[in-house]
């Protein structure tokens, strides 16, 4: 109803009331007065039901109706339905009892008597069909909602503040539906990850990626039967430098050698790959007080091995007619470190595992001061092994089952057996004489592959790709002369070690002929163990060395401790043999 006291019809699909612009001043006072007559009349009457009409039809009750285009409300006789079910405030009117002892009706529906339901009431069986598919429908709901309502909820725990709790629905079925999958040839120390892929981390594998397919495997020189390849590095990447840190195998040593009398200064920057070989470049250079500059890198406490073959292509520096020139491709145990003196003193040459009186000090022969050449023309490789302690007069047990050379015209026993802190078994091979960096710049095959231990141990080594000597281990066999127990083939983790130097030691140099600078170059070196004897660490469990490097780290990086007792202040463990313990 509007202000004025007139209907609106409107145009909506409900009621529509006359705008007041359709209806003239006259005819607008008589309807509204008509239309107030009607509603006062309609009050004055019962009340009445009203209802509004839709698509234009209407509803009536007992004849009130309201249609579509106007308002008409009629009055009738018959009761409402306010009036019928109208009730006092008073309680007590409405005719009923409601006082609390009073008995109901309907109280058998609200209190309950154990007595009377006893048999209604009564427990069922709790495995019913319909539990366990109440029970499987909930369990199935649980299950659904941690699949697929995956992401992380925050838990507060006691002693860490905000804690991640992840959907586990996702992460066990990719499990259950997982496939194994290929790791494309992916191979490392802790393997390829979890999904089968190979990390694209650059060359850093134990074995290079440039190394050939059939390079993989090789066949023993022993026993002919087929080797795996281990580790490898082709040095086919050009510019690579050993500085400490550059390189996750290889380390040069920046030191003078002075356990040998080196007449050079080992520095990192003589060592570098080129045009798809390493060099190690030994120049005429004014260093650290000394005349001359070489390099020695390794792969101490970084790559180790026990038992094997190592095999490595080499062009010898220099010419093969002018001597003093000391290139060198070597192992020696990981618990003695090359070039850090403190670190050697009275641990190398020792392979040894008796307690008697070859591990006394002084066990020395001083008449014999060093190697001699053996060969008098043409450039020859010296293959050897050092030990300690040493036979009666350095000379091993060196018999035809002991010492076996397959080709006497171009391997002869070396002279030099042994000095002051070493025995030497060794014998020098003429090398291919092209294979010079004077020459025709060939590359040679050397190498040497062992069996640790007693017991069928043995060392032979490989000059121009083939077998130039063996030794077996029964040579070092115990010496009564001297009593001592017999020395294994070493059992301990080996580490590489490569070098260009020159020292009065080993012979004559002739400083006025050798063309300066000259290089070592290696092709490649790569190390072979049987398939069912594969051991490679520097800390395995039968010979560990982590620990006591770990106690003594300052003898293996300070090169300037160059004894144990007088530079290190360390003592000189106590022996059994001796009554010391």
């Amino acid at each position: 109803m509007a202000s004025n006291g007139h209907f609106r019809k409107r145009s909506n699909a409900t009621n529509n009331y006359e705008s007041p612009s359709l209806t003239p001043p006259s005819a607008r006072s008589s309807a509204r007065g008509s239309a107030v007559n009607t509603v006062r009349a309609a009050l004055a009457g019962p009340p009445s039901t009203v209802t509004l009409s839709e698509a234009g039809s209407s509803y009536s009750n007992s004849g009130h109706t309201l249609g579509r285009t106007g308002l008409q409300v009629n009055s009738g006789s018959a009761a409402s339905l306010s009036e019928k079910y109208s009730l006092s405030a008073d309680p007590a009117t409405w005719g009923s009892a409601f006082l609390l002892n009073q008995a109901e009706p309907d109280d058998d529906l609200h209190n309950p008597d154990p007595t009377r339901d006893r048999s209604i009431d009564k427990a069922g069986p709790i495995l019913t069909f319909r539990g366990f598919t109440n029970l499987g429908c909930l369990v199935l709901l649980v299950g659904i909602l941690l699949t697929l309502l995956y992401g992380p909820i925050l838990r507060h725990t006691p002693f860490t503040s905000l804690t991640f709790i992840h959907s586990a629905g996702y992460p066990i079925i990719t499990w259950a539906t997982r496939s194994v999958l290929s790791t494309n040839g992916g191979f490392n120390i802790g393997g390829t990850n979890a999904s089968g892929q190979v990390p694209s981390m650059g060359n850093w594998g134990l074995i290079d990626m440039d190394t050939p397919q059939s390079a993989y495997t090789t066949t023993s020189y022993a026993d002919g039967s087929e080797w795996q390849l281990v580790f490898s590095d082709e040095f086919n990447t050009d510019g690579r430098t050993f500085y400490p840190g550059d390189d996750p195998y290889w380390e040069a040593v920046n030191l003078h050698y002075w356990s040998t009398n080196n007449m050079e200064w080992y520095d990192p920057e003589s060592i570098m790959t080129a045009n798809g070989s390493l060099g190690i470049t030994l120049s005429k250079k004014e260093t650290h007080g000394l005349d001359y500059q070489g390099g020695m890198m390794s792969t101490w406490n970084k790559f180790c091995f026990t038992g094997g073959l190592v095999e490595t292509s080499v062009m010898l520096p220099g010419a093969p007619n002018i001597m003093g020139l000391w290139p060198a491709i070597w192992t020696m145990g990981n618990l003695g470190r090359a070039g850090y003196g403190a670190s050697l003193d009275g641990m190398w040459p020792y392979t040894y595992d008796a307690c008697d009186v070859g591990t006394a000090p002084n066990q020395t022969l001083p008449d014999f001061s060093g190697p001699a050449a053996a060969l008098d023309t043409g450039g020859g490789v010296s293959q050897s092994g050092q030990w300690a302690p040493f036979n009666s007069g350095y000379v091993w047990f060196n018999t035809s089952e002991n010492l076996i050379i397959p080709n006497p015209d171009i391997s002869v026993l070396n002279t030099y057996i042994g000095g002051q802190y070493q025995q030497a078994t060794s014998v020098i091979t003429t090398t291919n004489q092209d294979c010079y960096e004077t020459k025709t710049q060939c590359y040679g095959v050397y190498g040497f592959e062992y069996k640790p231990g007693f017991d069928g141990a043995y060392i032979s080594w490989i000059s121009n790709g083939q077998l130039v000597w063996t030794l077996n281990q029964a040579g070092m066999a115990a010496d009564p002369a001297v009593n001592i127990s017999a020395r294994p083939i070493p059992q301990e983790p080996l580490y590489l070690i490569m070098n260009l130097g020159q020292s009065h030691n080993f012979g004559f140099v002739d400083t006025k002929h050798i063309p300066y600078p000259v290089t070592m170059k290696v092709d490649y070196i790569r190390v072979y163990q049987p398939k069912d004897a594969i051991n490679v660490g520097c800390d395995p469990k039968d010979f560990p060395t982590a620990a006591y490097i770990e106690q003594y780290i300052e003898a293996y990086t300070n090169p300037n401790l160059t004894t144990w007792v007088n530079d290190y202040k360390q003592t000189i463990p106590k022996s059994s043999f001796l009554g010391q313990c």
